[in-house]
């Protein structure tokens, strides 16, 4: 048989032992290098040009599938001038549609966030992520942050450092580049620096002689570090991503929780059936409804009174229902805010905040977008994502995004689909949302305002339905089974054992459909709501 040098070329590629997605991707830029049958040219900035196939472009883009599918002019042309941004960063971006591979830089994030390509713009971070101590943190692109992207960095539990002072002196470094404009940006950006985490020797230095700390709000900070370091168990909520140890770190053990009313048990490690549960001993009085608060706990006594309890200063502060039911109550900057609700039998926008000193409501000048009752609250950096809940007409996929800073609210893409009962967390960059009548499972990933319809749950979690994430993992149960979500296989697990609640033989084993979910380590630990 006869083969033209392309052809053995490409036979020769396949036959080396590589895989089959290397093999394809090497012999797809043979194509390119060679311009054989591309059929568009990019013309950039600096006037030099690009082959390429318009199949790869649409594939590998929203941007360039919108412009090659939509009837604009540039879906019938030869070419197509891309004279609006840097050339060097698309001809790196075109490199990648072509080889998989990225050369790593805060400019070529920027620009895949820009195009939607929402596969680079996680590598990317990624990698910003898993190189932070040996690279990213030294290097010039890490000092040209933007605040909101470096909060972004901050708070995701996957940053890899030997331990918090690498991200404390990473922080300071990233403000002296510009002190002038970034000083009162620094206790903004302080809130997302786990000093609990950091070493004993840098927090006594910080109070020495660290100017920046040198303010009340970054005093409270350190003043919860030494709280946290001191205790022994200490409960945390998720928006205290302070009291959150990171993925990487390996100095305290990870612990599970789960609760029913007045009883606490925990484990080290989920094995099924052979989980060991323990008990531990619960000194407050109290039967857990709702966490709310860093510190804090909130249940319900009756029908309409409630005590927010913090566990470190056994102070209480006792407050009455916000004038509406069916509402969703959330701790953010340090305020206790409650939104929706319903009103004389129809879905409300209203928002309250509670005032600490009179423990009275005090209605918000700007209302939510739409209006809903019980809606799922999550908080993210420094906004909160108001998702779903009940309209006037049935379910709703509303997303509206709250700026407890300035007030304001904005319209996000609406959810992929109802979600009725479920649950919904914070987890590294994404939001997820899960479980419920319609067995849901949706990612949002807000720097990108996109939504991912993922692999359902195997179960029905309707009736009190807690999630937590555990070990990177998300753990829910409503009913009469738990189950387990990989994010990075998209794969659900059987996880039962987080449904029955094991008490002391004298009392039998108590099958409980009200769980909540607590993941933490010891010494340091969150609760999620």
């Amino acid at each position: 048989m006869n083969f033209t040098k392309r052809q053995k070329a490409r036979q020769e590629v396949f036959n080396t032992g590589t895989s089959y997605l290397e093999a394809f991707m090497t012999s797809l830029r043979k194509y390119k290098e060679s311009k054989s049958m591309t059929d568009v040219t990019l013309v950039l900035a600096d006037h030099s040009t690009i082959d390429c196939h318009k199949l790869v472009l649409a594939i590998a883009s929203p941007f360039f599938e919108t412009m090659f599918r939509s009837g604009f002019k540039e879906s019938t042309q030869k070419e197509v001038h891309l004279d609006f941004t840097n050339s060097e960063i698309i001809r790196k971006l075109v490199d990648y549609f072509y080889s998989g591979r990225f050369i790593q830089c805060l400019a070529f994030y920027r620009c895949a966030r820009q195009y939607s390509l929402g596969k680079l713009v996680s590598h990317c971070f990624e990698h910003m992520l898993s190189h932070f101590e040996n690279e990213f943190c030294s290097s010039e692109s890490f000092v040209d942050l933007t605040e909101e992207e470096l909060i972004e960095v901050l708070s995701d539990d996957r940053l890899r450092a030997e331990n918090e002072d690498v991200v404390f002196h990473s922080v300071v470094r990233w403000v002296e580049a510009d002190l002038e404009q970034r000083n009162t940006a620094f206790t903004r950006i302080a809130r997302f620096v786990r000093f609990p985490f950091c070493t004993s020797r840098l927090l006594s230095n910080i109070i020495a002689s660290e100017t920046l700390m040198m303010n009340s709000t970054c005093l409270e900070l350190f003043r919860e570090a030494h709280q946290v370091k001191s205790a022994k168990y200490s409960l945390h909520l998720k928006q205290s991503v302070r009291s959150i140890p990171r993925q990487g770190d390996k100095t305290n053990k990870s612990l599970l929780f789960k609760v029913c009313g007045q009883n606490f048990q925990y484990t080290e490690e989920l094995n099924g059936e052979n989980t060991k549960w323990h008990q531990f001993s619960n000194n407050f009085p109290i039967a857990l409804n709702q966490v709310l608060a860093p510190n804090g706990l909130h249940w319900m006594f009756t029908n309409t009174n409630h005590v927010l309890y913090d566990v470190d200063t056994e102070h209480e502060i006792r407050f009455k229902d916000p004038q509406r039911s069916d509402y969703s109550l959330t701790y953010i900057q340090n305020k206790l805010y409650a939104f929706g609700g319903t009103i004389n039998k129809q879905p409300s926008t209203r928002v309250d905040s509670l005032d600490n000193s009179s423990a009275e409501w005090k209605q918000q000048k700007r209302s939510m977008l739409h209006a809903v009752c019980k809606p799922y609250t999550v908080p993210f950096g420094t906004k909160l994502y108001v998702l779903g809940g009940i309209a006037a007409d049935g379910p709703s996929t509303a997303n509206q995004e709250f700026d407890p800073i300035w007030g304001k609210w904005k319209l996000k893409q609406s959810m992929p689909g109802a979600c009725e009962s479920g649950a919904a967390l914070s987890l590294n960059s994404s939001i997820f949302v899960v479980g419920g009548a319609e067995r849901a499972c949706f990612r949002y990933t807000p720097t990108t305002d996109t939504w991912i319809v993922l692999l359902q749950p195997t179960h029905v979690h309707t009736l009190s339905t807690a999630i937590t994430a555990w070990k990177g993992n998300i753990l829910l149960c409503g009913g009469d089974h738990g189950e387990e979500y990989n994010p990075d296989t998209g794969d659900w697990s059987p996880c039962d054992t987080l449904v029955g609640l094991h008490v002391p033989k004298r009392h039998g084993l108590r099958r409980s459909k009200a769980v909540l979910l607590l993941s933490f380590k010891s010494g340091v630990s969150h609760i999620h709501n």
